[in-house]
């Protein structure tokens, strides 16, 4: 399990939250036709039974006014919010960022990653020759260590209802708008590509290869 306790950990390693059960994440990228672009990450976690002391959240606080004035001194980002809100049983953290150039968006999110994370996921933005943007990201990317064991079909079988019974129908969900979609991976709806993911399947991967969101968007 120390694997996937690891992937829990990257995947929120934007984030300076204190993980308690459940949570889910959505992303939104919006790619503008004059090359400059937005990103907004919203992470929701159930915080119930959470015992981080006074000091830990004042010190996640700070973490958070960091990032922010951090993100602000980048000559490329244009403005930058981040909020915290309650919505149901889960306790939001959102960042919304943007940037002049959108090719850019993934050194931005370099600038807030947990430098102790080891996370092997990929955020990748590029324009094509064509002048079309290629838009590569990944969830769950991890290389198995050398020294891990084969669990047996028992020990699979308890990882595999442990995860689902954490993770429930919680998700990743992404949402890419471009002036044009010119093809993805998941689900196209005229100028945006729409994926969703249960963090069950990411986390009870066992290939190293996560899962992959891939789109070519349209310059016009």
């Amino acid at each position: 399990m120390q694997v996937r306790k690891a992937l829990l950990a990257a995947l929120v390693a934007a984030m300076p939250l204190v993980l308690g059960g459940c949570f889910e994440i959505k992303e939104e990228i919006a790619i503008n036709a004059d090359g400059s672009g937005r990103i907004v990450i919203d992470i929701g976690v159930d915080k119930t039974g959470d015992q981080s002391s006074p000091e830990q959240k004042a010190k996640d606080e700070a973490k958070s006014k960091k990032q922010k004035e951090d993100l602000e001194k980048d000559p490329n980002v244009t403005k930058v919010e981040m909020k915290r809100f309650k919505e149901g049983k889960l306790d939001h953290e959102s960042m919304d960022v943007s940037v002049k150039d959108v090719t850019k968006l993934g050194a931005v999110l370099d600038k807030i990653k947990d430098p102790k994370s080891k996370s092997e996921d990929v955020f990748e933005l590029k324009k094509l020759p064509n002048g079309n943007y290629s838009f590569v990201q990944t969830f769950g990317r991890k290389t198995p260590p050398a020294d891990a064991k084969e669990p047996t079909p028992e020990q699979k079988k308890a990882q595999k209802e442990q995860i689902e019974k954490i993770m429930g129908d919680h998700k990743v969900e992404l949402k890419l708008t471009g002036p044009s979609i010119v093809s993805s991976n998941g689900t196209n709806k005229g100028a945006t590509a729409e994926w969703s993911v249960k963090l069950a399947q990411i986390m009870e991967d066992e290939t190293g290869k996560g899962v992959e969101f891939k789109a070519e968007i349209g310059a016009k």
